[in-house]
């Protein structure tokens, strides 16, 4: 069957009816530039509007087509809020051991880089022009050499650090997130000490869910923490504490 095309005004009226329920408002909203009328008169030919065939048709479709735009958003929105409450953080901000200063030195003494020490020859040339010296010595090497690559991993005999090295995190290439993770990401703000990544309260995502889903009832709680706690702790969940314990529970 063919699309029936309506007026705007006729439109105009579908949508607002729909919207606030009241055929008299929808349908001064919708004709107000029509000739003046009065509310009596108003409120009879919204009467016969809502009684045609036509207009019964489009309100029926409009109806339906706003319901599946509701479930579709409500979808979407349970849909983010999952991916938030269940992201791998670890995804995002890696902790990992690496070398200190010693763990790879010439017997493990203290190591530098190769920018380093040219810094330092840089600084003994600028000394000697400043003292008008022809000719000037080279700093010494630092005792455990040159090449110090500070993502190493530790050497596990330094005695220096006992094999541990130091922990280091860092954020992970953005590129290199799965599609679950990156709805974890709040915002990105360069700050003078660096690169301040802010991410979503995966605790808070998580109580609105059990909130959409009525898993912060008493009874349902109940139900929940019988399957999950052991035997033994079973006979001390009543209704009363059921909802602490479960909150408790979830809590790292």
């Amino acid at each position: 069957m063919d699309e029936i095309i309506f007026s705007w005004p006729i439109e105009k009226f579908c949508a607002t009816y729909l919207a606030c329920g009241d055929e008299v408002k929808a349908y001064v909203e919708a004709f107000h530039d029509q000739p003046k009328f009065s509310q009596k008169q108003a409120k009879g030919m919204a009467a016969r509007m809502l009684k045609r065939p036509d207009v019964c048709e489009r309100l029926a479709l409009m109806s339906r087509e706003a319901l599946r735009m509701q479930r579709l958003d409500a979808r979407r929105v349970l849909e983010r809020l999952a991916q938030i409450a269940f992201a791998d953080l670890t995804e995002v901000v890696k902790v990992r051991r690496v070398n200190c200063r010693y763990c790879w030195g010439k017997n493990h003494r203290r190591q530098s880089t190769q920018g380093e020490y040219d810094d330092l020859c840089a600084d003994a040339l600028v000394e000697a022009q400043r003292k008008k010296e022809a000719t000037y010595n080279l700093p010494e090497l630092p005792p455990g050499g040159l090449g110090f690559d500070a993502t190493r991993p530790p050497h596990p005999d330094c005695p220096e650090c006992n094999g541990e090295g130091h922990a280091e995190s860092f954020i992970q290439d953005f590129d290199k997130l799965s599609d679950d993770v990156k709805p974890l990401i709040a915002g990105v703000e360069q700050t003078k000490y660096g690169l301040k990544v802010t991410l979503h309260n995966q605790m808070t995502a998580l109580e609105t869910l059990t909130k959409c889903f009525g898993l912060n009832q008493p009874d349902i709680v109940l139900t929940i923490l019988r399957q999950m706690m052991p035997p033994e702790e079973k006979a001390v969940i009543t209704i009363e504490n059921a909802e602490d314990m479960y909150r408790r529970f979830l809590t790292p």
